[in-house]
């Protein structure tokens, strides 16, 4: 199994002080995970038999570390998950193995195991089709990907935000990129720009986490106006995405 796909939890030192809950969450809630579980870090080890450590060293990139990572595992397929999204409802891996058969079988690049957003193309009522000018197209949170497409797609210097915007636009002479229209690991959301979501605070201090030292995340206006932009995004047909983020990002720099 470990061939065909493994777990890659995306990380880095900074947030080690996640990790023991992300594993804990993890483990309760997918018990039976018949796949190899690798974590990105810098230079420091998580200290659990069935996690492996891929050390990456300094943090130059997102997509740097990601690519030293990508290149170590002999798997065809991985699975993404990040570190501060923790799984808090049980996971099927009867569903996640299905999905899996079903990358091979159509020779799938992308497998988004969630609806957000929607694919574009009902294949049948559990998933659907992603069009190549959509937006998200190579959102990595749980996707299960080609690691070799996930390879080329990836440049060094690019961090996590410019690869979403960039990694779609590369992807649109690939096909093979579909979604569900469920969420197949439920997640909490526990970080937010460094810091503490409410909703997760409880869960952090029953592991002796004191808060205080990351703070608590409080929404800014410009949080918000980022979260209107991705709803007002959501309402435009997707087929148009690409075309109006690539002119508004253009008319910024002409504005500058």
């Amino acid at each position: 199994m470990k061939n065909k796909l493994q777990i890659l939890v995306l990380s880095f030192d900074g947030f080690s002080d996640i990790w023991p809950i992300f594993f804990d969450s993890f483990y309760k809630n997918w018990i039976d995970c018949p796949f190899k579980i690798n974590l990105i870090t810098n230079y420091k080890k998580y200290e659990d038999e069935r996690v492996n450590s891929i050390k990456t060293g300094e943090d130059v990139s997102w997509s740097y570390n990601l690519m030293k990572a990508l290149v170590t595992l002999e798997t065809d397929y991985v699975l993404i998950l990040y570190d501060d999204a923790i799984i808090n409802k049980p996971v099927n891996s009867k569903k996640i193995l299905e999905f899996l058969d079903i990358c091979y079988k159509l020779k799938l690049n992308y497998f988004r195991l969630r609806n957000s957003p929607d694919p574009d193309i009902r294949i049948n009522e559990e998933y659907g089709e992603i069009l190549r000018n959509s937006y998200y197209r190579t959102s990595l949170f749980s996707s299960i990907i080609n690691r070799k497409v996930l390879l080329n797609l990836l440049r060094a210097e690019e961090n996590a935000w410019d690869f979403e915007f960039n990694g779609t636009y590369r992807s649109r002479n690939l096909s093979g990129f579909f979604a569900t229209y469920e969420y197949h690991i439920p997640i909490l959301h526990a970080i937010e720009k460094g810091k503490w979501r409410e909703e997760a605070v409880i869960l952090a201090k029953s592991f002796g986490i004191d808060c205080g030292k990351r703070g608590y995340y409080i929404p800014t206006k410009s949080n918000l106006k980022q979260s209107l932009k991705q709803k007002i995004i959501f309402f435009i047909p997707q087929k148009y995405h690409i075309r109006l983020i690539y002119w508004v990002r253009k008319l910024k720099k002409l504005l500058r």
